[in-house]
């Protein structure tokens, strides 16, 4: 995001390049749609996604241990209705 008073001169410039501030277009995906390349972007930040999920997985089940692996089926452990 790129802000300029009425003599254009930049007074912000705010960069949002993991999506948290801002929605619609990562920074990559709006550069990639300016050349031509939106869907190729798109795939490369979709297994960016999945890559960091899987390492947040791994890491949380080292975090538990080998012996402190929760047993429970997904059924026990569903959210309850109210939270």
């Amino acid at each position: 995001m790129i802000m300029a008073d009425s003599s254009h001169h930049v007074r912000l410039v705010a960069f949002d390049l993991d999506g948290t501030l801002l929605h619609g277009d990562t920074v990559c995906e709006a550069i990639a749609r300016r050349l031509g390349q939106l869907k190729r972007m798109q795939e490369l930040e979709h297994r960016t996604q999945e890559q960091t999920d899987r390492i947040g997985r791994t890491k949380r089940a080292e975090q538990k241990g080998p012996n402190k692996r929760s047993n429970k089926t997904a059924e026990q452990t569903r959210t309850p209705p109210n939270v």
